[in-house]
């Protein structure tokens, strides 16, 4: 809202003042050297959240907020927080393909589907060219031996006319 005082504009704010403090992106990086692998906790925005006295819609609100240059308001944050993302990816992808002590690879398979954007492939791609057919497979075993192939296939393609 903008408010006239003596020729003067200035825009008014609105809303409660912000919790925000520069200080808690140390607590994000004290967090992180608590969580772990060797710790058996994985590093989680939601705990980070409970830290700060805050809920995760405020936390991701500050991540995200920018001013009217579109540059972010709070980049020190920004990056305390993606450390927090990368750190935990690491770890459930540690986990997931190399086991260890109580490790449920369903669950790691799951967050890194819902958390960092991981899909699952077909493994199947098919490319025509030629009047042949490649179907690239990714096959478990193949002549009893672990391995990639590409297979080579004859195809009669019929053009339209």
């Amino acid at each position: 809202m903008v408010q006239k005082k003596s020729n003067t504009i200035t825009e008014r704010k609105v809303g409660r003042p912000t919790k925000y403090k520069p200080e808690m992106v140390d607590i994000i990086n004290a967090y992180l050297e608590t969580v772990g692998r060797e710790q058996t906790k994985l590093p989680k925005r939601v705990d980070i959240a409970r830290l700060l006295g805050v809920d995760a819609d405020t936390l991701n609100n500050w991540e995200n907020s920018r001013d009217k240059k579109d540059r972010l308001l709070y980049p020190k944050l920004f990056g305390a927080l993606k450390k927090v993302d990368d750190m935990q990816k690491s770890q459930l992808m540690d986990d997931g393909l190399y086991g260890g002590k109580e490790v449920n690879a369903s669950m790691a398979i799951f967050l890194l589907k819902a958390n960092h954007g991981l899909k699952d492939g077909s493994g199947v791609q098919v490319n025509i060219d030629n009047r042949k057919l490649y179907v690239t497979s990714l096959p478990k075993r193949l002549n009893g031996k672990n391995n990639r192939n590409n297979l080579v296939a004859s195809s009669k393609t019929k053009t339209s006319s």
